[in-house]
């Protein structure tokens, strides 16, 4: 896993989209499967939920 820090990620639900920016965490180079530290994994949770709620 490598870190990284400040990157842009696109939450896509029932045709609908957001970015949400700066998020930080670990990045499989093998697989490139994501883990975000604690604050960022809220953040885009968030986001998930807000376009679920709204469809």
């Amino acid at each position: 896993m490598r870190a990284f820090n400040g990157k842009d990620f696109v939450v896509k639900h029932a045709g609908a989209a957001r970015t949400v920016k700066d998020l930080s965490g670990w990045r499989c180079g093998g697989c490139g499967e994501v883990s975000f530290d604690a604050a960022s994994a809220k953040r885009y949770a968030a986001a998930g939920d807000a376009l679920v709620l709204a469809a």
